[in-house]
């Protein structure tokens, strides 16, 4: 069947949000709302503030901003799925399977494998350029490291 350039301008609109929503939507329900003016792809506390530590834990990421009125589509550390969380300026060159920490302001950035740190994440694509989102998995249980 041959489809106007009409039908197949529709299509591709409706394509890109089902995409996204099915990205989002998890089996488990680790999916939530929340009021926050977070940014997307940012580690924030329980009440929806950016992180302001880098060894404080992260209690949701910023999965999106689609929802109205200041909130936000959030997801808890063990979330399922491949979520996209954003990079610091100084987030070095990360490539697949890196490890992730927590910088001062909930952005992510590589792990240095030396100081005190939280290990947050795991990359799940490669990318350096600071404020962009790349797609990780949020670890279940954060891993500390003193020293």
């Amino acid at each position: 069947m041959k489809q106007s350039y009409l039908q197949l301008a529709i299509l591709a609109a409706l394509a890109a949000p089902i995409r996204a929503i099915q990205n989002m939507v998890n089996t488990e329900g680790q999916f939530e709302q929340i009021a926050s003016t977070a940014a997307p792809g940012l580690a924030v506390d329980a009440a929806g503030a950016a992180l302001t530590s880098a060894t404080a834990i992260p209690f949701y990421f910023v999965a999106d901003d689609n929802c109205p009125d200041g909130c936000r589509n959030v997801v808890r550390p063990g979330f399922s799925g491949v979520v996209e969380a954003r990079l610091h300026s100084t987030a070095g060159t990360i490539v697949k399977g890196s490890n992730l920490i927590l910088h001062t302001d909930g952005t992510l950035k590589i792990d240095p494998a030396t100081g005190a740190r939280l290990v947050v994440a795991v990359a799940q694509e490669a990318k350096t350029a600071e404020g962009q989102l790349l797609k990780v998995r949020l670890l279940g249980t954060t891993q500390y490291y003193a020293a």
